[in-house]
């Protein structure tokens, strides 16, 4: 009975031996692949690599949607570079898709391929993520991006996001490029409760477009005078809980970008 039981453990210890060689085997089988390919992309002076991507699949944790209403852009860089002074001497082609997106989210690409230019070494996409139903502080949602290297070789480059609501509050963004002729303001209330929210702007610099509904509702206004001309450079109108709105401005200097400055005043309450 003893030697039945002594057999016993013996197939179990060399079961789990088994078990742990196999795993190691795979691993390592992974890593020498792994060691093979990059050898062999070296070889050929081919180099696809990204600022995010990367063939061991990282995970970033992103704990900055502050509003979980506006969108949310994560650009990508990629580039055929090894180093400051190597680069792939040809063109680098690739495609981009993205998988495993929350129910919750909808995720889009500006664009499903690129090219790299031998004579830039770099390229870029943008991932552009938007809420699909209402989301609360603590919520998180994620989604899966690939890059795949389509001509003269192919490698595949990815990441996961995980991104967290952070906070609730009444949030803005401007949106603008140089030589458009207006910016737009994209305000959000991610509060339980409506808020009263004031601009302040200079009709020097920018005009408001009175045709908007946000100014047409709104509950007060002010105006200065320019020449002989009255301008509106300020308003205050009240924001529904879990909404946002659209504003557009007309640039006097169109050459201008205003993303990310504080050309616009803004207080709620």
């Amino acid at each position: 009975m003893m030697k039945k039981r002594m057999s016993i453990k013996k197939k179990i210890i060399l079961v789990c031996v088994l078990v742990i060689a196999l795993s190691f085997a795979s691993v390592f089988a992974r890593y020498v692949l792994d060691k093979y390919n990059d050898f062999f992309s070296k070889s050929k002076e081919f180099y696809f690599s990204s600022d995010k991507l990367s063939t061991n699949m990282p995970t970033y944790k992103i704990e900055d949607w502050e509003s979980g209403i506006n969108m949310y852009t994560i650009n990508v860089n990629m580039s055929s570079w090894a180093n400051e002074l190597l680069h792939t001497p040809y063109n680098i082609n690739y495609s981009i898709s993205l998988s495993n997106v929350s129910d919750e989210i909808l995720c889009s690409l500006s664009k499903t391929s690129g090219t790299i230019d031998s004579s830039i070494g770099t390229d870029d996409f943008t991932i552009t993520v938007r809420p699909n139903t209402p989301l609360n502080v603590g919520d998180v949602v994620s989604f899966q991006v690939t890059a795949t290297s389509t001509d003269p070789y192919q490698k595949t480059l990815g990441a996961k996001f995980y991104l967290t609501i952070s906070s609730q509050k009444v949030s803005y963004q401007i949106t603008d490029s140089a030589n458009s002729p207006y910016l737009e303001l994209e305000i959000s209330n991610t509060l339980s409760v409506n808020a009263q929210v004031s601009l302040s702007f200079d009709p020097n610099t920018v005009l408001l477009d009175m045709t908007n509904d946000t100014y047409l509702n709104a509950t007060n206004a002010t105006n200065t005078v320019i020449g002989t001309y009255n301008y509106v450079n300020g308003f205050t109108f009240n924001l529904k809980s879990m909404t946002s709105t659209k504003i557009r401005f007309y640039k006097v200097d169109s050459s201008k970008n205003y993303t990310n400055t504080s050309i616009i005043g803004i207080s709620s309450q």
